[in-house]
Parts: C-alpha cells; sequence; structure tokens
C-alpha cells in the first residue's frame, strides 16, 4: 500500500494484537526464511534500537506494559519462549500442508525449525529460565523431533 508517497506492507494472515515480539520471531526465525546467524543477530539489534528511539504513543504503553527492560534477561527469555511458540506452529501448518492439501514443498523447512526449537531450549537452559516442566516438555518433544526426521523422508518420497 502506498500512502503519502511511503510504502507500507499490509501483513493480514494472522492480523491480531500479540505479544510484542511475536512479529520479529516471525520474521527472523522462520525456518524459510535463510539468515546467518550474525544477520539475525544484527536485524534483531537494529529492531531493539527502532522500538527503544519510537516515538509512538502505542508502542512505548506496550513496552511499558511489558514490565521489562529491552536489553534485559526477562526481554531474553521472552523471545526464547516465542521462538518455540511460533516454531511449533510452524511445524504443525507444514504438516497440515503436506496431510491436508497433498503439499509438500513445506516439509523441507521442518528440520531447519527443529534446529531453532532446540536452539531455544538451549538458550533458555543458559539464561536458567527453564523450570522442570519446560525440561519434561523438551524431552518429550525431543524424541518426537527425531521421529519426525524419519516421517519427513517418508513423505518426500511418497
Amino acid at each position: 500500500m502506498i500512502q503519502n508517497n511511503q510504502t507500507y506492507v499490509i501483513d493480514f494472515q494472522d492480523a491480531r494484537k500479540g505479544p510484542l515480539t511475536y512479529d520479529i520471531v516471525s520474521l527472523l526465525w522462520d525456518p524459510y526464511v535463510n539468515l546467518k546467524t550474525n544477520e539475525r543477530s544484527d536485524l534483531f539489534d537494529h529492531w531493539k534500537k527502532l522500538l527503544e528511539e519510537s516515538s509512538s504513543a502505542e508502542l512505548q504503553r506496550l513496552i511499558k506494559k511489558t514490565k521489562w527492560k529491552l536489553d534485559s534477561v526477562d526481554f531474553l527469555e521472552e523471545v526464547e519462549r516465542m521462538k518455540l511458540q511460533r516454531l511449533l506452529k510452524a511445524i504443525g501448518t507444514y504438516g497440515a500442508q503436506y496431510k491436508l492439501k497433498n503439499n509438500k514443498s513445506y516439509l523441507n523447512y521442518i528440520e531447519p525449525a527443529v534446529g531453532d526449537i532446540r536452539a531455544a531450549y538451549d538458550a533458555l537452559t543458559r539464561l536458567k529460565r527453564n523450570n522442570p516442566s519446560d525440561d519434561n516438555f523438551f524431552n518429550v518433544w525431543s524424541t518426537e523431533l527425531d521421529d519426525l526426521k524419519d516421517m519427513i523422508e517418508k513423505w518426500k518420497t511418497a
């Protein structure tokens, strides 16, 4: 869309208010967007800087509502937890595309998503922000994620 000679992108697929971290995680940690670690880090840091410098009253209200600083461990924890949520959602969507619509085009992106899920869990462990229910969750999912690789290979050749 163009308004007053400015270009705007409208994303209407999941249009709803949500956590501050949802969109940035969706953009930078999307399994079919192949970014290097340093590119993600640079873009993420740039996003945080833009947030801090924003004059938008709504955005500043949202940041204040979260009650954490953008460079805090609490904020990093929120980002890692959002990665887990978003990537699990993506894997479900990719599997559904194949099983319900016989669309194999997303199957190659499940493995990168699994890698990013493991990295997010490892980051939570390093932040010492995981709790026993997280460990139980990941132990169950780790086995399931490994089994998923075999299933994907079968789907690709079917």
